[in-house]
């Protein structure tokens, strides 16, 4: 782009030639539309504030892009120490609801599918941990007996999970 004399300059068309470089230049930094777009805009209203500089310069888009990357470094260093929202300790720590969703989801499904007794024996095992033959002397059978009994709820359970 050549020099231009302050007297023959047209901020309006330097405005066109320059707005889609300048935004572009911004997005790849900051891939939000309108972030892009109020940096852009910040950027042409300084280099209209300072076209006396700005066309002093051997190279004034040059210029312009220098504009465009000190506005970039004013938005982040104003968004380092803005804080959106008042920090509440709260909303990340995770409750009941949050942390065992999954396990809710189980719970509701295993009281509609089995008995209370069944799915409680059932927990014992696969999340606490208790053996089978605790559980079998628990409850007077066999291992055998609580092996094939924990498979078959197992497997009810399973099938009115998946559909």
């Amino acid at each position: 782009m050549k020099k231009r004399e302050a007297v023959n300059f047209d901020f309006a068309a330097f405005y066109r030639e320059n707005l889609e470089i300048v935004y572009h230049y911004i997005y790849r930094i900051f891939p939000d539309r309108e972030i892009a777009e109020d940096i852009t805009q910040e950027t042409f209203y300084t280099a209209y504030k300072k076209q006396d500089e700005l066309w002093k310069h051997p190279n004034p888009r040059f210029r312009l892009m220098r504009i465009a990357k000190y506005k970039m470094m004013e938005f982040r260093k104003y968004m380092r120490y803005r804080n959106a929202e008042p920090w509440e300790a709260e909303r990340f720590e995770l409750s009941e609801e949050d942390s065992g969703y999954g396990m809710k989801e189980l719970d509701v499904t295993a009281e509609s599918t089995l008995s209370e007794k069944e799915w409680l024996l059932i927990k014992k095992y696969y999340l606490f941990g208790v053996t089978i033959s605790e559980l079998a002397e628990a409850e007077g059978i066999t291992e055998n007996n609580m092996r094939v009994k924990l498979y078959r709820w197992t497997k009810r359970l399973r099938s009115r999970i998946d559909g």
